[in-house]
């Protein structure tokens, strides 16, 4: 999956390595 879509996505979603 895509780890960056939208700037808005990493604030609801975090991106976990």
């Amino acid at each position: 999956f895509s780890a960056f879509k939208t700037p808005n996505e990493i604030v609801t979603k975090p991106v976990l390595f």
